[in-house]
């Protein structure tokens, strides 16, 4: 943070500057208490660095990518659901209209970025605040620049997939307007593409941290710093389940309950992390790939560890890749690794997102 100083106060002039051109809104005649402002440092000194922002654009991409491929391997599934029930509840991925939103999303996110609004509540997947913490110029810019390398991609694939599931929901049923039903499982859809959505996983830990939190002070406690960010971890879990065998089951669940379209999505994403995790299996096997972990000796002792490090084998590697960082593909990735390894893979999949800063 500290090699960031000089640049922002240049930075903060034009920023400041040009801030003159919004209007004043009501949330910044706010007094901001110091837990909220303990909480913006916080985000500011964890999260505003070019590794952060840079894994949180590839990692959307890469869901994004993948999630695409998924819903593409629901079509048929659908198909075969849809000869028993008689429905068809999704068509291939409508592409053109995810890019149209996408460019909106972007165009949106950072409009609001440079305004300090939050109007989707997307901020929410780091605790970013919903407006400034600070009135000084360098705080300001800091989290405008926060703000725009975490909101402005958050943004851009939310719409993206909020668009898609509506006009791939809208082609499936054959209609020329979206019905509420449709526009609410767009929302819902469009959160889990950037891991915001709720779940009992995201639950229990906001739970946990909420619990903590009755320590401390107004809007900060022992949650924030026990637990700084808990619902995208949580979610990230909850993806490496569905991307895994453990995926068919909740497909299952959902077919039963009479979701057909998320139950084919289900499938699809259970047998696209099986084959995740059989690439995994096939790398280590060639010994191209390392485990989350090694034996206890890795560990344990320093000297192990760092004569292999010099060698350039260490854990969690394809090659010379570090792949613990993407998430969420990374958890049946690890956990094929693991398998061939002889080691636990749920537990080499969880290992994967508690090895990340």
């Amino acid at each position: 943070m500290i090699f960031l100083i000089p640049v922002l106060v240049v930075v903060a002039q034009q920023v400041n500057s040009f801030s003159h051109a919004f209007p004043q809104y009501i949330a910044d005649l706010v007094p901001k208490g110091i837990g909220q402002k303990l909480k913006a440092y916080r985000n500011l000194s964890l999260l505003l660095n070019p590794k952060t922002l840079g894994r949180n654009i590839i990692g959307n991409a890469l869901f994004n990518a993948t999630d695409t491929a998924s819903k593409a391997l629901a079509v048929p599934i659908d198909r075969a659901i849809g000869a028993f029930t008689g429905n068809k509840t999704r068509v291939l991925p409508q592409v053109a209209e995810s890019i149209q939103g996408a460019v909106s999303g972007a165009r949106k996110g950072f409009n609001e970025a440079l305004q300090g609004i939050d109007t989707r509540g997307l901020g929410q997947r780091f605790d970013l605040q919903g407006n400034r913490s600070f009135n000084n110029p360098i705080g300001r810019v800091a989290e405008t620049a926060l703000d725009i390398g975490l909101r402005v991609p958050d943004r851009t694939f939310y719409e993206g997939a909020f668009a898609e599931s509506v006009a791939n929901q809208m082609a499936a049923q054959g209609l020329e307007q979206p019905t509420q039903d449709i526009l609410q499982r767009a929302e819902q859809e469009a959160l889990e593409a950037v891991f915001q959505n709720n779940s009992k996983i995201s639950d229990l830990t906001l739970n946990l941290r909420k619990g903590l939190n009755r320590l401390g002070v107004e809007n900060f406690g022992l949650g924030d710093i026990a637990v700084p960010y808990a619902q995208t971890p949580a979610n990230l879990v909850q993806q490496g389940f569905n991307y895994s065998p453990l995926g068919l089951v909740k497909g299952v669940n959902n077919l039963v309950q009479g979701n057909q379209r998320q139950a084919s999505l289900d499938l699809a994403r259970a047998l696209m992390g099986t084959g995740i995790g059989y690439g995994g299996y096939e790398l280590a096997n060639q010994g191209l790939a390392t485990p989350t972990q090694f034996s206890d000796n890795y560990q344990t002792n320093k000297n192990i560890r760092n004569n292999l490090q010099v060698l350039g084998i260490r854990p969690d590697q394809i090659g010379d890749y570090w792949y613990a960082p993407f998430q969420p593909m990374s958890i049946p990735l690890a956990a094929g690794i693991a398998t061939q390894q002889g080691e636990n893979p749920i537990q080499a999949g969880l290992n994967t997102i508690v090895d990340l800063p």
